[in-house]
Formats: structure tokens, C-alpha cells, sequence
């Protein structure tokens, strides 16, 4: 009876327009700045997703959403509390170039390495799936991906990081949302270290 709960939760909230529910993702461990690191400069990083289709959101609203289940127009909108995805998105790259090591500083002389991020993909869904439901497994899935550019000097490498993360749940609420999230944040954090070690 709890995936028949879970569905009827939804399809109350699709006669409801968007309510939002707001997260507190959790990083990784946080590091100090290493002292005698190797400098690097997080150039910038932007957010280039592409609005999602399922839910009809504001302009000013887009920056902070980070996905939700919708249809019609109508449905539950999941927004980061107090900042943006690009800000969230050079959190989580400064800690885990600090966990490599790395300095990560403000402005540096030319020889210093600099890097960009263009999140490109930064969600958590609610696919439903039938069989999940039957089954007392429904599932809400978060993806990260990004290019990552490199420049040092004349060298200008790029690769691109990814994350993912699920979470089985019986009700829709904020954390359950971050648990998706947070397991996202932590598999990209690990595959963009991954990636860096190739291109240092």
C-alpha cells in the first residue's frame, strides 16, 4: 500500500500548481586550503541547463531549481536553499580540489593553472516506474554533468565529470530529495578527481 501512497501524494499535488520544497545538500568532508598546495584559479562556472520540460518555472526561479516531478504545469518544484547551482557547483569543485591538494586561490600570475565549469546537467527526478511501486522500491534519481576546461599556459585540456545518485523512498519530502543529491554530489566529486589526475 505504500507505492499506492506515494502515487496518490502526486497526483494530489498535480491539481495544486507548483508548490516548491526547498534542500540542504551536504558536501563532501571539508578541507582546509592547503598551505603549500599547488595554486589554481576556478576561473568560472556557469549554469547551462536546459529548463526542464515537465515543470513550468520562472525565470527567477531556474538558478536555484535543481529538478522536482511536474506535468501540466502543475506538481512539486525541489530548490536549493540560499544559493544558486553555479555557486553550489564551485563549492563542490574548491573541496574537491582541495582534497587533491591543490590551493585553490582568487587570482594568481599567468604560469598558474585555470579552470571553468559549465554545469550542463544539475536534477533530481521521480521516474515512476510500476514495477517499482509493486515492489516497494520507487526511486528518486539525481544526475550532475559538466565540461571541466583546463588551462595552463598554452595547454587548454578538457573532460568531462558526472554524478549520480538514488534514493528508494515512501514520501515525497526535502530529504529524501537530499539523499539523491547528496550521493550525486559525492560520485562526481570522485569521478572529477579521477579526471583530474589524468590531465595533471
Amino acid at each position: 500500500m505504500k507505492w499506492l501512497f506515494a502515487a496518490c501524494a502526486v497526483l494530489l499535488l498535480a491539481g495544486c500548481g507548483i508548490k516548491h520544497q526547498t534542500i540542504h545538500p551536504t558536501l563532501p568532508t571539508a578541507h582546509i586550503n592547503p598551505v603549500d598546495g599547488r595554486p589554481i584559479v576556478i576561473r568560472a562556472v556557469t549554469d547551462s541547463r536546459t529548463p526542464l520540460d515537465n515543470l513550468a518555472l520562472a525565470p527567477s526561479d531556474r538558478p536555484r531549481n535543481v529538478g522536482g516531478v511536474g506535468r501540466g504545469g502543475n506538481g512539486t518544484a525541489v530548490d536549493l536553499d540560499e544559493e544558486t547551482v553555479a555557486s553550489l557547483g564551485r563549492q563542490m569543485v574548491t573541496q574537491a580540489l582541495r582534497t587533491m591538494g591543490y590551493k585553490v586561490v582568487s587570482d594568481a600570475t599567468a604560469d598558474v593553472p585555470r579552470i571553468e565549469i559549465d554545469i550542463t546537467r544539475f536534477s533530481v527526478e521521480m521516474p515512476f516506474s510500476l514495477l517499482r511501486a509493486i515492489s516497494y522500491s520507487q526511486q528518486m534519481v539525481a544526475d550532475i554533468s559538466t565540461k571541466v576546461t583546463i588551462r595552463d599556459g598554452a595547454s587548454v585540456q578538457s573532460f568531462e565529470a558526472t554524478g549520480h545518485g538514488t534514493n528508494v523512498f515512501q514520501v515525497v519530502k526535502p530529504e529524501n530529495w537530499e539523499v539523491a543529491i547528496n550521493r550525486a554530489i559525492e560520485d562526481f566529486s570522485k569521478r572529477f578527481q579521477e579526471k583530474m589526475l589524468t590531465v595533471e
